[in-house]
């Protein structure tokens, strides 16, 4: 008896200790803390972006908080076509909200630019997150030209199509009504400044300076 309990008190203590000589070093397989600052403050630092020189009917695409934002420059045609679609698109108020793994930071849901026509804190820019909220595939910019192609409405301007589903979205970022689709391209939390000609994306809850 005494030599079963010695037995099991042994086998405690090799396992004691193999587990406080593993701890560091499983400890040292994770990130760093200089790398845990790093991504922290990736996801949680505003991102300026230059776009004074961006022409009129252009994208260009940044990189923030890990996935492709792209900031379009409208013509005034395009900007005006933004009212030209309310009866086909889902209306915002029944729009659905996007899986958890989509973020919290993504939509700036209280600013009412995000409920307006052009989506966008300065009509002549749209931001727009460019992964699809249906596939999570990237979506593509269509232009008048290819929407001829595509067999779309002749007063189509702008928009942009899903490539995995086919679903689109109209120059907002607006889903079209009887695609099985009930959400948005989301907005990132933006602003513009006319001085600097740049566009600001920033984090929700962000402090800084206006």
């Amino acid at each position: 008896m005494v030599r079963r309990v010695l037995k099991w008190v042994t086998l405690c203590l090799i396992l004691v200790a193999a587990i406080a000589i593993s701890t560091p070093f499983v400890l040292s397989l994770g990130p760093s803390y200089e790398k845990r600052s790093a991504q922290y403050w990736l996801y949680n630092s505003p991102l300026e972006i230059d776009v004074s020189g961006l022409p009129i009917g252009k994208l260009k695409i940044v990189e923030w908080q890990g996935v492709p934002i792209g900031i379009y420059r409208r013509t005034t045609q395009q900007i005006n076509a933004a009212s030209l679609f309310h009866q086909y698109v889902v209306p915002d108020e029944k729009t659905t909200d996007l899986p958890e793994w989509w973020g919290k930071w993504a939509i700036e849901k209280e600013d009412r630019y995000v409920h307006s026509d052009v989506r966008s804190a300065q009509a002549e820019f749209f931001v727009f997150n460019m992964v699809s909220p249906t596939t999570g595939c990237v979506v593509q910019l269509v232009l008048s030209e290819q929407a001829k192609k595509m067999k779309l409405p002749r007063n189509w301007k702008i928009g942009f199509v899903d490539p995995c589903t086919n679903v689109f979205f109209d120059g907002a970022g607006r889903v079209f009504k009887g695609q099985g689709v009930l959400s948005h391209l989301q907005v990132p939390p933006h602003r513009y400044t006319k001085e600097s000609g740049g566009v600001t994306l920033q984090p929700n809850g962000y402090q800084g300076s206006n």
